[in-house]
């Protein structure tokens, strides 16, 4: 699933009002009801404007994000999980991630 298809789009004009209101992102994140890496991703795809500074320094996608990646997380799944954890926190993106990896280990019979 794609942040595009995901967000629908008054949410993405709500938070460019807000942006626009000078909200930063973690308010604007609370006020739409989104995680702050969403915002910090619609911005980095060019789907809202953001004033220079809005990002904090982080890795080489432009911003940090709050969470991790799972050490026990296999490298297969580690996409959808960055996805799921990004729009809807992480606690949310490590159930299908569990599952999929208890599948994936079970003995066939």
């Amino acid at each position: 699933m794609s942040i595009k298809s995901a967000t629908p789009q008054h949410v993405v004009a709500s938070m460019q009002a807000d942006i626009n209101a000078g909200f930063r992102s973690g308010d604007v994140a609370s006020r739409n009801g989104v995680h702050r890496e969403t915002v910090l991703r619609l911005a980095k795809r060019g789907l809202i404007v953001v004033p220079e500074g809005f990002h904090r320094p982080g890795n080489k996608r432009g911003y940090a994000p709050s969470w991790s990646l799972p050490k026990w997380l296999p490298i297969d799944l580690r996409a959808d999980y960055r996805d799921n954890a990004t729009l809807y926190g992480e606690e949310h993106a490590a159930r299908p991630a569990r599952i999929a990896k208890a599948e994936a280990m079970r003995p066939e019979a």
